[in-house]
């Protein structure tokens, strides 16, 4: 966040003025900076390696939208500053700040000097002003007003998320200026792995000086964990957190002194009976004496050279394996979920799983109903039912029949086409679950989530897993092979080599999500939820081979990110003139789907969907006259009220 104009060295940086630049001795020229770099990344220091790499990443201001070039040593700055729209629109909003809003969950807002190396390829940032208040403006230079300021070390970087509303005491003073309180719930600080958490805050220079006067804490919501400002930063990367005041860590302490101490804190008043645990040396001496070749085999693999290194390295791993979705909040919402994830049924046998997308239609797999789908009738050739209550063996349940013709379908041999949606037969007195479009997000590249589905045509189930990152897939393929290598014996290395081969296809297949599931036949069409509990993805199959005995086994499983379906599903809407799906969608209108929208707009320029997208909405019997208006402007112009729908 930034302002565009000098004001006084307590504000931010303008568009034109790096982080470590002194705002007293800047002129405002910034003609002489290469494209994607600010001054500090023009420092003679680190001069040599500006541009050793580069992606690009998006940024909208209302319904425009630009793409720019960062480099890895560059900041957001450097790189919206090569862009004529964002230069035009901070001249004519002189004395505000800038506020640069991720995509990616919880859609924390970044400083104007943020590293370019965290943004992922291709993100959207959306840019927005806010007022300065009474000469409040953050200082985003932090750290960086010396004169030679430190290179940006990607390898050595990390981020973790605060909120910007604080706990009792301090519930309006986390940020030096209010308005970003009431723009963003969260804020997304960087920092470099083993500096302390007041370091990294400092940098970032949008904390009010109450934050480190007062000893404030870093609570994690979920799990009550609080982490001091003199604690490194390496623990949290990617955590959400929440600042509170030191009273309540004070309070506990004293509560517990209170129990165990007399009034004047000289006698124990409960003094609890210490047991020795049966056979504990024994298991010490076996631990002991494991725990020299398990420390040696750590660090072959993980390629760690010094004792810190390897309990650095368990304290995050114990951290990531902890969280996930063992909090009872997250177990809570996940059953209410549940209630609208289907079992899917083809003449009363179970094929599938799916769930309501949104009002009375069902999302699946295309290959739950590739068999008795007919393409040029756009119709099923047999009964479809679907239950949202079979979760006990001896229980009825509510057959609910679909209708016969198909809304919008896709299946591609890649893979990362696979379904269909499906509607549901239309019966007052049937009372539907809530649609989980409502929670729609775009996936991240790591982190925890959660399947909801009927695996083996069984009752409902949940499987909460990891998403095994690009790099990682090959070692996870090894890994399960090695495992189940007397599974194996019916593969050859044709077979790897033709279907997915491991060396390239698959860690290049980025469409999909990967992860290990116990989920795999009946489960097709699941939907799969984050660590937020929102929907990113439907599962949809594994990388198989035929196993022992002909059955067809898993080595990895993968899900498509809902994002892409959606644009396939208004696509077609359109080509089949279903207004009533669209209709129901622009009803869910959210941020996050204003970007899939956006995406469909850009689409809608191509040579075979122009004509689809300029023919005007059918005739509506409702009116009393044909509307007038293509479907383009009815989806489109829908944009620019978008606050009125919400």
């Amino acid at each position: 966040m930034t302002s565009p104009s000098n004001t006084s060295n307590n504000q931010q940086q303008t568009p034109d003025q790096s982080p470590g630049a002194d705002a007293k001795t800047h002129q405002g020229k910034s003609s002489g900076n290469q494209p994607g770099t600010s001054r500090q990344s023009q420092n003679p220091h680190i001069k040599k390696e500006a541009h050793d790499e580069s992606h690009s990443f998006r940024y909208r201001f209302g319904y425009q939208q630009r793409r720019v070039i960062c480099y890895t040593h560059g900041t957001v700055l450097d790189a919206l500053r090569t862009s004529e729209m964002f230069k035009n629109m901070t001249k004519t909003r002189q004395g505000m700040e800038i506020v640069i809003q991720r995509e990616k969950e919880p859609r924390a807002a970044v400083s104007t000097h943020f590293p370019c190396h965290l943004i992922d390829n291709e993100e959207l940032l959306t840019v927005s002003f806010i007022r300065v208040l009474n000469g409040s403006s953050s200082d985003t230079r932090g750290l960086y007003k010396q004169s030679n300021p430190p290179k940006i070390q990607p390898d050595k970087l990390m981020t973790f998320c605060v909120e910007t509303e604080g706990g009792q005491n301090i519930k309006t003073k986390v940020m030096k200026n209010a308005e970003l309180r009431k723009k963003v719930k969260y804020v997304c600080v960087y920092g470099y792995k083993g500096e302390k958490v007041k370091q990294a805050l400092r940098r970032d220079g949008r904390f009010d000086k109450t934050v480190f006067k007062t000893r404030c804490v870093l609570s994690e919501p979920e799990t009550g964990v609080d982490t001091e400002m003199s604690q490194p930063v390496d623990g949290l990367d990617g955590k959400p957190l929440s600042p509170q005041s030191p009273t309540t860590t004070d309070t506990v302490k004293t509560q517990l002194q209170s129990k165990e101490a007399g009034k004047d804190g000289s006698s124990l008043v409960v003094k609890q009976k210490k047991q020795e645990i049966p056979n504990s040396k024994e298991i010490l001496s076996i631990l002991r004496s494991q725990y020299a070749g398990l420390v040696d085999h750590l660090k072959e693999r993980e390629n760690l050279k010094k004792p810190s290194d390897v309990q650095q390295f368990l304290r995050v791993e114990f951290g990531k394996k902890t969280q996930s979705f063992q909090e009872v909040k997250k177990v809570k919402k996940l059953m209410e979920l549940s209630a609208s994830v289907c079992q899917v049924r083809i003449e009363g046998t179970p094929k599938g799983t799916g769930f309501l997308l949104f009002k009375k239609f069902i999302l699946t797999n295309a290959h739950v109903v590739h068999q008795i789908y007919e393409p040029i009738t756009n119709k099923l050739q047999q009964s479809v039912t679907v239950t949202f209550d079979f979760e006990d063996l001896g229980e009825r349940t509510q057959q609910i029949p679909v209708q016969s013709e198909v809304v919008a379908y896709g299946k591609g041999d890649s893979g990362n086409l696979d379904f269909a949606l499906l509607e549901l037969s239309s019966d007052p007195d049937i009372t539907l679950p809530s649609s989980l479009l409502d929670i729609f997000s775009f996936p991240s590249l790591e982190g925890g989530i959660c399947i909801v589905g009927h695996p083996e045509g069984g009752v409902k189930k949940t499987d909460p897993c990891f998403i095994i990152q690009h790099g990682d897939r090959k070692q996870a393929v090894e890994k399960h092979v090695t495992e189940n290598e007397e599974f194996l014996h019916v593969i050859n290395n044709r077979y790897f080599e033709e279907k997915w081969d491991i060396d390239t296809r698959l860690p290049r297949d980025t469409e999909k999500i990967t992860y290990d599931t116990c989920f795999f036949h009946g489960a097709s069409g699941s939907p799969v939820f984050n660590e937020y509990c929102q929907l990113i993805a439907m599962h949809t199959a594994g990388y198989s081979y035929q196993g022992k005995r002909g059955k067809t086994q898993s080595v990895i499983e993968y899900a498509i990110p809902l994002s892409g379906i959606l644009e396939e599903i208004i696509i077609q809407a359109v080509r089949r003139k279903r207004v009533d799906v669209l209709q129901e969608f622009l009803s869910q209108r959210s941020m996050k789907l204003d970007v899939v929208m956006e995406r469909v707009e850009a689409q809608s320029d191509n040579a075979s969907l122009v004509k689809a997208f300029q023919e005007k909405l059918p005739f509506n019997s409702n009116s009393s006259a044909t509307d007038q208006r293509t479907f383009h402007q009815f989806l489109f112009d829908k944009a620019t009220g978008v606050d009125a729908t919400g």
